[in-house]
């Protein structure tokens, strides 16, 4: 009998528990969101804390919502839904660091190997100056707190910034008898720049450049090399350009 009694009851319990688990909010569902950007204004630390990383677990898909957090009149809304969304920058930089550390790492080693032909080692060398540069953009865009839309982080680099910015881009490099024009060329694919070298400038060949630099803004980097050949380099804000030309 109290099988029987049990057995008819189970399906009331079951109804039941459907019935909380549907008043319940899923993970990620919109009304879960809402609770956590009312929790970004909430009377202790730990209660903002704690909603701000949720909500920038789950930043992509909130993007829009986010903004508009980020033009509240509240200051600690509007502060924490900008940390928000700069999260997932932070996540994607911090990988990217990770990857160009290895790959650096790697490059150095290339460089030791003495039974590499000169031309390898030039290429190796390079590849050790681009790198470098590289880590010294991430640490710069992690330390500057700029955010990037979630669409253009996975192909991240310094062609995403203004070109004011890009222009400050940090490169480090150390070139062997490297052509002016390759030099230059190098420096702006780094920097994400467009930098093209006057045909003139080189008419009676590119000098060669042997220069180091470590932890230089790109405008610079490429004045220093203008310098060593006794050249100059314009800049064109309007149409994002610099040419390496004789001096006028």
């Amino acid at each position: 009998m109290r099988k029987a009694q049990v057995l008819l009851a189970l399906p009331v319990v079951l109804a039941a528990l459907a019935a909380t688990c549907a008043e319940a909010p899923a993970a990620n569902s919109e009304t879960d969101t809402e609770e956590l950007i009312r929790r970004l204004n909430g009377n202790d630390f730990e209660t903002r804390e704690q909603a701000t990383l949720a909500l920038g677990e789950r930043a992509e898909k909130i993007w829009g919502r986010l903004k508009e957090l980020a033009k509240s009149t509240e200051p600690e809304v509007r502060l924490r839904a900008k940390r928000a969304m700069f999260l997932p920058t932070q996540r994607r930089l911090t990988t990217l660091l990770e990857e160009a550390t290895k790959e650096l790492q790697a490059a150095e080693k290339a460089i030791k190997d003495k039974e590499a032909l000169q031309q390898q080692q030039a290429a190796y060398r390079l590849n050790h100056s681009r790198l470098t540069s590289r880590i010294d953009q991430i640490k710069q865009a992690l330390a500057d707190g700029e955010t990037f839309e979630p669409g253009a982080l996975k192909d991240w680099g310094p062609s995403l910034l203004p070109f004011a910015r890009r222009l400050k881009c940090r490169v480090s490099f150390e070139f062997v008898d490297v052509p002016l024009d390759k030099a230059a060329g190098c420096v702006g694919e780094w920097a994400g720049l467009n930098v093209t070298v006057d045909e003139a400038a080189i008419a009676g060949g590119a000098p060669a450049i042997n220069l180091r630099v470590s932890d230089m803004s790109a405008d610079l980097a490429l004045e220093w090399i203008c310098k060593l050949a006794d050249l100059e380099y314009s800049v064109d804000q309007e149409a994002q350009k610099i040419v390496v030309r004789k001096p006028r």
